[in-house]
């Protein structure tokens, strides 16, 4: 079935999430669906090669989000198409996020005029079966000493973890694109509201000291976790 898109006002009601940087973001999140309201037609020619329609409903809502939160910021219409790796492939001096998980979307952007270089959000579903043995590859030794795994499922920690991680790639990748795997980075703290991680590898093409100290924030909705965390210019003049 082909989608075509409707341009209409979108009301988006109570958000499972809220803004984690309301200072210097426009924000927005929703449950997925096949909504094409605002979507791009380019968007929708995009997501009309997937042949799940759960895959489409993802991509949709997730595009659905950024183009509410590009609005608030000011930016014109444009289209988010994908980059070979299928990453957002933003319109010029627009920087931003987009995650989808556990039927759940958001899109970040950053506010003209801000001085952050990265963001990165993710979705990540805490219930969904996973098996345990991944975290040899997501988790590093340190970890796995401080947030112990149960033989047959992953702890809630491990899962929140892979979410943070997920954020500190799409943070910093998108920045001199040099590739971050789940090893170079360590999660330190884990609250209710926020995460302390480093990051052990240099994630710009030029010199910069490791480890990196980073901050973030967290949310729960139901049964899942949103992490975000954004990067300012600090290293810039280095």
């Amino acid at each position: 079935m082909k989608y075509k898109e409707l341009i209409t006002p979108i009301h988006l009601g109570n958000m499972p999430f809220q803004n984690p940087f309301p200072d210097a973001c426009c924000f927005a999140a929703d449950k997925n669906g096949i909504l094409l309201t605002n979507v791009h037609p380019l968007e929708i020619e995009i997501g009309n090669t997937f042949l799940s329609a759960s895959r489409r409903a993802e991509f949709f809502s997730g595009r659905r989000c950024a183009h509410v939160s590009m609005k608030a910021a000011g930016y014109p219409r444009l289209p988010i198409l994908r980059h070979h790796d299928r990453s957002p492939l933003w319109p010029l001096n627009v920087l931003g996020s987009i995650t989808h998980g556990a039927s759940l979307a958001a899109g970040i952007i950053r506010k003209p005029h801000q001085r952050l270089i990265g963001l990165g959000i993710d979705i990540e579903d805490l219930s969904r079966e996973v098996r345990s043995d991944i975290t040899r590859y997501t988790l590093t030794p340190w970890e796995r000493d401080r947030w112990p795994v149960l033989s047959d499922r992953l702890s809630r920690e491990a899962r929140i973890i892979f979410s943070i991680k997920e954020t500190i790639y799409k943070c910093f990748f998108p920045i001199d694109r040099v590739t971050l795997g789940f090893q170079d980075a360590e999660v330190t703290d884990i609250t209710d509201t926020s995460f302390k991680a480093q990051l052990l590898k240099n994630p710009f093409t030029r010199s910069i000291p490791t480890p990196i100290a980073l901050e973030g924030k967290l949310q729960f909705y139901e049964n899942a976790v949103f992490s975000a965390l954004s990067e300012s210019d600090r290293f810039l003049n280095w």
